[in-house]
């Protein structure tokens, strides 16, 4: 799966790794240079679950500084300080594209 070469190599690095957590309900679509969720439901618990992850790394580095378990506070300032960016980053390589009537996918890669 080639990455459009104008992400920085830890934005591909990111999406790569999303797209294996994740495969049964993304790909990724050359066309749009996104990842592409095959639901809003799948959407929204790959952004959550991401989200999650982010704040538990942020949590983790934090207190090891701090020298003491941060909780909630770590978590917190991660809202303060990352949030917007991680939203910024999940819309400029996401989507959501939903069904036909038919029952496919509009840009849904061919099976086989």
């Amino acid at each position: 799966m080639p990455l459009r070469s104008d992400y920085d190599s830890s934005t591909a690095i990111r999406m790569e790794a999303e797209l294996k957590q994740f495969a049964g309900d993304c790909w990724y679509d050359e066309a749009t240079s996104r990842i592409v969720f095959r639901s809003s439901a799948s959407a929204m618990r790959a952004y959550m679950a991401m989200q999650v992850e982010e704040m538990k790394k942020h949590k983790w580095l934090e207190s090891e500084k701090a020298r003491r378990d941060l909780n909630g506070v770590a978590l917190t300032d991660w809202v303060r300080r990352h949030s917007e960016a991680f939203a910024q980053y999940w819309q400029r390589t996401h989507e959501f594209v939903p069904r036909t009537p038919t029952g496919r996918m509009p840009t849904e890669p061919k099976q086989g």
